[in-house]
């Protein structure tokens, strides 16, 4: 019976996620996917893509590809010398030009690590949307935010809990990216830590990374 329970909960859960592929086919007469034709003008399943394409967002973030010289600045106490690393990235436009997927291994320094990054814009939601993926964690943080086309910056936010020392800390991070050219862009991470009586209310730089265009 839990066996049968647990494969009953599977169906459900792949019908959801392939809710709209199965409406689609119903008004085919068949599996729908774009590649066999099946797609007219008058559909409303070409709405239905039309909205989920690439758009502009998705140029200005795709443009960005390519291969990178990054300098680290990790501040791990306000007022304290910072450490300084230099690394390497790579970003490529991913999944049809929807996505920036940045790869990077950073070997030096106090807390050497790889990992890859997402930024993409939710056509839905109207937002930009950043997860990152690491070799120090098992989880995955949800950001998101706003472009400003006039200061070329774009502003991701998360709050989440973390635990560190026994203490559970309530945590506002915002990634900050400044677009100063085409060859030429910084990242900032700014974290607010709930509880602490001097923290400012915009929060602490903890790190900065500058990315210039491997020539």
């Amino acid at each position: 019976m839990k066996r049968l329970i647990l494969t009953m909960t599977a169906a459900a859960a792949l019908a959801l996620c392939t809710l709209p592929v199965l409406s689609l086919a119903d008004a085919h007469g068949g599996l729908f996917t774009p590649r066999h034709g099946l797609l007219q003008e008058d559909d409303g399943a070409a709405e239905w893509l039309k909205a989920h394409a690439p758009g502009e967002p998705h140029k200005m973030l795709t443009g960005y590809a390519g291969k990178w010289d990054t300098v680290i600045t990790l501040i791990f106490q306000p007022g304290a010398e910072p450490v300084i690393v230099k690394s390497e990235a790579e970003i490529k436009s991913g999944f049809g030009g929807r996505f920036w997927n940045e790869s990077y291994n950073m070997k030096e320094g106090p807390i050497p690590h790889e990992g890859s990054i997402y930024i993409g814009y939710d056509n839905m939601k109207k937002k930009y949307q950043f997860v990152q993926i690491t070799s120090m964690d098992t989880g995955l943080k949800l950001f998101e935010g706003d472009f400003d086309a006039k200061e070329k910056k774009l502003t991701l936010e998360c709050k989440y809990a973390m635990e560190y020392g026994g203490m559970k800390i309530n945590t506002r991070q915002r990634n900050i990216y400044h677009f100063e050219s085409a060859d030429k862009f910084t990242m900032t991470v700014m974290s607010h830590y709930e509880g602490f009586p001097d923290m400012p209310e915009e929060g602490v730089k903890e790190v900065e990374i500058v990315y210039t265009r491997k020539k």
